[in-house]
């Protein structure tokens, strides 16, 4: 099966609640406001997970993403496209395993590595929060295939994906959720695919200061074929903005067998005014 490379490439935060709650990280739960007019966000972090089983390969170990970087742009006050990735996968192996794909597996070490699939997104506004009214958009993409099977990290399939977003202040606190679908090919027969119902709550909470809590709980059930299981994690933890950046911190727990026994991720968040769009009077 063919792959996909994508060669890694390089990439002021105000003080209010508004501004806050635009930020991204650390949270996989979409926010439904897109990144304003001209505006471009970049994110950069690393994750770290403990026991993380990979089915398909029968590999388990703690893994390291290096350079999750991600990009997004707003296009309008509507719209809002987004790029996602990671440079580089690090697996320490702990235990291997029957799979379907073990045998192809030409891994002599306890260790591989592999550069990240990569994600394009775009998020569009469709109602603005107002009165009791909650804000919603719309978000389709899809996540291209880099990983691969060879070195135990990847299914090698593609990932299209639509959701539905909603969020709402209430006092002081953000909430918002997320619920789509994602289809997936499944890695051992291209004439079928896995069909998943995602879902993600999350919350926002700014305290005194610049720290604001957060948390979620999110993931994805449906068909399950090696590799495409079901997925459910929580994850809490806190933005701090110091020093012209967003800096995000959370710790993670898997609540399937699939997912990592825990985790720890770490980031910065970073906005520029790129362009302004001009409108006619």
């Amino acid at each position: 099966m063919s792959r996909m490379r994508l060669t890694p490439f390089s990439f002021l935060l105000g003080l209010t609640v508004a501004s806050t709650l635009g930020q991204q990280r650390p949270l996989v739960s979409e926010i439904p406001e897109p990144v304003s007019d001209g505006k471009v966000r970049l994110e950069l972090g690393v994750d770290f997970f403990k026991d993380q089983p990979f089915p398909l390969t029968g590999l388990q170990g703690d893994l390291v993403h290096l350079g999750v970087i991600g990009g997004r742009v707003g296009l309008g006050s509507h719209v809002e496209f987004q790029v996602q990735g990671t440079i580089g996968n690090f697996l320490n192996i702990n235990r291997r395993g029957p799979a379907p794909f073990a045998e192809r597996l030409r891994i002599s070490e306890n260790s591989t590595s592999d550069i990240g699939d990569f994600l394009f997104a775009t998020k569009i506004s469709l109602y603005k929060e107002a009165h009791s009214l909650p804000s919603v958009s719309f978000r389709v993409g899809a996540i291209l295939p880099n990983l691969s099977t060879d070195s135990g990290l990847g299914i090698n399939t593609t990932r299209t994906f639509g959701s539905l977003l909603v969020g709402k202040h209430l006092g002081k606190s953000y909430l918002f959720s997320n619920l789509g679908i994602m289809l997936i090919d499944n890695p051992a027969d291209l004439a079928s695919q896995s069909d998943k119902f995602t879902y993600g709550v999350a919350f926002m909470h700014p305290l005194r200061g610049p720290i604001t809590l957060l948390g979620e709980i999110q993931g994805m059930h449906g068909d399950r074929h090696p590799g495409t299981e079901d997925a459910l994690q929580l994850r809490l933890g806190a933005q701090i903005r110091a020093a012209g950046l967003t800096w995000d911190i959370a710790a993670l727990a898997g609540l399937r067998k699939t997912d990592p026994d825990s985790g720890i991720v770490f980031g910065i968040t970073r906005d520029f005014q790129l362009f302004k769009l001009s409108r006619k009077p």
